[in-house]
C-alpha cells in the first residue's frame, strides 16, 4: 500500500524567524503551496510599496513641523525680550505650540521607525520566500546555512532601500518589471504543495 501522504518538513524554530526578521506565519513555509507563496511575495511587496508612501509622507510631516519651529522659536525668542514677558499671554500661546509640535514630532517619529522596521520584516521574509520559490532553499537547512542574521549594519540599506525620500515610482515601476517577470515564469501546478523535488 502506497503512503498517500507527502512528508513533512522540519518547522523553523521561533527563534530563528525572530533573529533574521521573517513573519512569524512562516514558521512551517516548507510545508507550505508554492501558490501560498507566491501570493504572500506579492502581497509583502505592494505592502513594502505602501508603507514607503507613508514614510514619504511622514518627512513631509516633519518637514512641515520643523519650519513651523524654527518659526515658533523665534516669536518665542522674540517675546522673551519683551518687558512683560513673564505675564505675556502669547509668550505663554507660543510655548504651547511649541510643545505640542515637539509631540508630533515624537510620534510621526515613532510611526516612522515603526512602518520602516516593519519594511525590514517583510523584505527579509520575501527575500526568504523568493529563495524558496526559485527552489535555491530546499529546505530549513539550506535557510538557516545562507540567509544571514540581520545586524544593525543594515541601516544604510533600510534607508535607501525601504525608507526612502523619492522612491516610490521607482519601486512601483520594480513591482511592475517583477510581476511581468513572475507571469512569464509562472509554474503549472501553482496548487500543489511545495516540493523542492520537483
Amino acid at each position: 500500500m502506497v503512503w498517500p501522504f507527502r512528508k513533512t518538513q522540519e518547522d523553523f524554530s521561533q527563534n530563528w524567524l525572530s533573529e533574521n526578521r521573517i513573519l512569524p506565519e512562516y514558521r512551517s513555509v516548507f510545508n507550505m503551496k508554492r501558490s501560498a507563496l507566491k501570493k504572500g511575495l506579492k502581497r509583502h511587496r505592494n505592502e513594502i510599496i505602501e508603507n514607503i508612501t507613508n514614510i514619504k509622507d511622514y518627512d513631509i510631516q516633519l518637514s512641515q513641523i520643523e519650519i513651523d519651529r524654527d518659526r515658533l522659536n523665534k516669536a518665542k525668542n522674540r517675546l522673551e525680550q519683551r518687558e512683560d514677558a513673564d505675564t505675556n499671554t502669547e509668550l505663554r500661546r507660543v510655548d504651547n505650540d511649541l510643545q505640542t509640535s515637539l509631540t508630533k514630532i515624537e510620534t510621526i517619529g515613532t510611526n516612522r521607525l515603526r512602518t520602516t522596521m516593519r519594511n525590514v520584516d517583510l523584505d527579509r521574509t520575501c527575500e526568504l520566500l523568493d529563495f524558496i520559490v526559485k527552489g535555491t532553499y530546499k529546505s530549513i537547512n539550506d535557510a538557516k546555512k545562507h540567509h544571514s542574521e540581520y545586524e544593525p549594519i543594515m541601516e544604510d540599506y533600510v534607508e535607501t532601500n525601504l525608507a526612502p525620500l523619492d522612491s516610490v515610482n521607482n519601486a512601483r515601476n520594480f513591482q511592475h518589471k517583477k510581476e511581468n517577470q513572475d507571469e512569464s515564469n509562472a509554474i503549472s501546478d501553482d496548487n500543489e504543495p511545495f516540493d523542492p523535488a520537483v
